[in-house]
């Protein structure tokens, strides 16, 4: 079926699915066609903090440490939006992060054509001219880890709320 597809003018990949392995196996499908740093996908939820694949046979984890499947969707069951901000020299990016805070998550930013993808690898500032693309909460933060990403509760221990 790949065959078939036309990927002209596309210049990466992010997996973006609830199923961690799904995620790995797409960028591992398609490193061949974006190149490494170009192939993304979601933090994996695992029980015990380690990752369950090999860490160079996967993409780039985007976003966060903590932006797993189960803590963005709940964002944005939360209320959560996604915003497009202009920084500008009188709106930079630091008065974007000290206006939002906690309640806001950056995903990626853009200008005339280039795009830069927030990953946990590198560091993030876009500069005036740039529109950023961030997960907002008007209330409350963005990333509050949800029931479905805390390692299970021993049996017979209380379920903490």
């Amino acid at each position: 079926m790949q065959e078939e597809l036309d990927f002209g003018g596309l210049g990466r990949l992010m997996a973006l699915t609830s199923n961690d392995e799904a995620n790995v196996l797409a960028c591992l499908e398609y490193r061949w066609l974006f190149g490494s740093q170009e192939v993304y996908q979601l933090v994996p939820v695992t029980a015990d903090g380690g990752l369950p694949f090999s860490r160079s046979s996967a993409g780039r984890f985007l976003f966060h440490p903590e932006a797993t499947y189960p803590v963005l969707a709940e964002a944005l069951r939360a209320g959560g939006t996604i915003k497009v901000t202009l920084l500008t020299e009188q709106f930079s990016f630091d008065d974007f992060c000290a206006r939002w805070q906690e309640r806001a998550l950056p995903l990626l930013a853009f200008r005339q054509g280039e795009v830069t993808v927030v990953t946990t690898d590198t560091s993030f500032r876009p500069e005036a001219g740039w529109h950023l693309v961030a997960l907002v909460h008007e209330e409350v933060p963005v990333l509050v880890p949800s029931r479905e990403d805390r390692a299970p509760t021993p049996q017979g221990a209380a379920d903490p709320v």
